[in-house]
């Protein structure tokens, strides 16, 4: 499950001697994950205030690697943060699949990963995790960025880049804490390229 709201926006990584923003920081080590992960089936949620399958579970990674690529901040026109509800979509794409396979689902799980706090959707994140608890699907957490000031890019109506600004940042790290702990997942803190690589090589 990937967050495209705006903060995503953010300039609080590095690339190289770079500035990058946090979709392009997370997104190399996405595609990295899955092409480690050659035999297994994945899936792609992606959300801001709502929440789509970009993916359904597949073997086809190259495929997957396309619709990866594709994916940028303002895909979903609608702002704000729905964690209950992606992880709702991921839960039942899940579920979806172990039925395909007659009730095999064994080593299910989501990684979740979003730089704010559950503002918008319809499902709380409680529910959403008590719910995957109840089916058997750990969920591992990363909180993405700096909390407290950080550079971010000024657009114009057209989207044109015309400047940067400071804005504050924060995220809901107790939340994220929660929804691991009540899966038996685990909790990422990634504010740099590197620990981003590191949460997903655990």
């Amino acid at each position: 499950c990937l967050d495209l709201s705006t903060s995503m926006y953010s300039e609080d990584f590095t690339s190289g001697l770079k500035r990058v923003n946090r979709l392009a920081a997370v997104k190399p080590v996405v595609s990295a994950f899955m092409n480690k992960r050659e035999n297994d089936r994945i899936g792609l949620v992606a959300f801001a205030a709502r929440s789509y399958t970009v993916a359904p579970l597949t073997f086809d990674h190259d495929w997957l690697a396309k619709q990866t690529n594709r994916l940028k901040i303002g895909l979903i026109e609608e702002d704000g943060t729905a964690i209950g509800d992606a992880l709702g979509v991921a839960i039942s794409r899940l579920q979806e699949g172990a039925k395909e396979r007659a009730g095999d689902r064994e080593g299910a799980f989501v990684v979740l990963l979003t730089d704010g706090d559950n503002n918008s959707g319809s499902l709380e994140p409680d529910v959403a995790s008590n719910l995957a608890k109840d089916t058997g699907i750990k969920v591992f957490t990363i909180g993405a960025g700096r909390n407290g000031p950080v550079s971010y890019p000024v657009f114009d109506e057209e989207g044109n880049r015309i400047g940067t600004d400071r804005a504050m940042s924060r995220f809901d790290e107790r939340g994220l804490m929660k929804i691991a702990n009540t899966t038996s997942g685990e909790y990422f803190r990634a504010d740099s390229s590197s620990t981003i690589e590191d949460a997903f090589e655990k």
